[in-house]
């Protein structure tokens, strides 16, 4: 995979990536499945639009509150409907191939652990810096909402127009944000991420856990509010029941020292599967030298797509300033094999050690069962 490709969702090197990263697993012995499908992952332009709508409907309400309180709420109606499957905004759009690549398991047992990762690279821009952009943008339109929707009940006066001001600023500042965000490149080179997961599933592979049937799905369109795991989710829901699946998903990990998530969502964060928080904060004190931690601030991973669908599910990778590089995924590769290690105990029957899985001391340099991490080949 040519690490500067500009690799966004839907776009000819994101299908190129994944099928490099195909063959990755073939050689890896494992069976592969590239599933082609459709998706629309233009999100920003969307939402540049209801923010503009809620714009317009804070200056018209000035002067005409009722078709003020119509356009800004249409605005907010169709930017929260535009985070979820119905996205009417969103099916204006132009359509985009994209591509899962789907490794299953290579053995049968009694639960199933899914390693995902995102196969594109997200728009860069200001958003990315931006705490939970979806949320703050639905709450200035609420406001603005409920600003022009107290004038059309007759209030006035400076203290509205101050407060209305806010919010309405707000919102020019997200057209702006958002329009940047729709027409920027990919951000950055990093392929951490799915090769995080190739590592991964090498180490589970050379050492299989006890309880636990290792599958393999890296997703495309990850970008785009991670469609092509959503589809893979949806595809596989019906026929997998919740007591017998867990997903791990990896975020990029090529800066910084490990962590994991604690919860996760677009607009209201939901906490991401207990059992699962509780064997990485064990793991993460257990294995002192990965300096792991948890992270509290959702960011719109994969892993919120299959907590919706009420499979058990985290988040792992790596962010701040400590490791760089290889070092880095390795160490979050080590706090996920570790993870993983303390769920095939805890799934195993009493008094059955489970193998281990889990990385070697503090000052161990190789995974146990796996060869040093490695970028993914052109």
């Amino acid at each position: 995979m040519a690490a500067t490709e500009d690799r966004l969702a839907g776009s000819d090197a994101e299908r190129r990536a994944a099928l490099a990263l195909a063959g990755e697993l073939r050689a890896q012995g494992r069976e592969v499945r590239v599933r082609t499908f459709w998706v629309r992952p233009e999100w920003a332009l969307p939402q540049a639009l209801c923010a503009a709508a809620g714009v317009a409907g804070s200056v018209l309400s000035a002067s005409h509150a009722l078709a003020g309180l119509v356009v800004a709420g249409a605005g907010l109606l169709l930017a929260i409907a535009d985070t979820t499957r119905l996205a009417p905004l969103r099916r204006l759009t132009l359509e985009r191939a994209t591509q899962n690549v789907v490794a299953p398991a290579r053995s049968s047992r009694p639960f199933t652990l899914i390693l995902t990762a995102a196969v594109d690279r997200p728009r860069g821009g200001t958003l990315r810096r931006v705490p939970m952009p979806l949320t703050l943008h639905a709450l200035a339109l609420a406001l603005v909402t409920a600003c022009a929707g107290a004038r059309l009940a007759g209030a006035g006066g400076v203290a509205l127009g101050v407060a209305q001001l806010v919010p309405t600023g707000a919102l020019v500042l997200a057209v702006g944000a958002f329009l940047e965000a729709a027409l920027s490149d990919a951000d950055g080179d990093d392929d951490s991420a799915p090769v995080a997961v190739l590592a991964l599933a090498r180490a589970l592979d050379a050492v299989p856990p006890q309880r636990l049937a290792v599958e393999v799905v890296l997703a495309g369109a990850g970008g785009a509010h991670a469609l092509g795991l959503s589809r893979f989710v949806r595809a596989e829901r019906k026929r997998r029941r919740a007591e017998e699946v867990a997903v791990l998903h990896v975020e990029p990990c090529a800066q910084g020292d490990p962590v994991w998530w604690t919860r996760d969502g677009l607009l209201l964060a939901q906490p991401l599967h207990p059992t699962l928080r509780r064997l990485a904060a064990q793991a993460a004190a257990e294995e002192r030298h990965l300096r792991a931690r948890p992270l509290r601030l959702p960011a719109g991973t994969g892993a919120r797509v299959a907590r919706r669908a009420g499979w058990p599910a985290i988040a792992i990778g790596a962010r701040g300033t400590g490791r760089a590089g290889e070092e880095a995924v390795q160490a979050t590769v080590e706090l996920g094999l570790a993870l993983v290690a303390r769920l095939d105990r805890e799934l195993s029957p009493a008094g059955a050690p489970a193998p281990r899985t889990s990385p070697a001391p503090a000052g161990s340099e190789a995974i146990p069962g796996s060869p040093p991490v490695q970028a993914v080949g052109p």
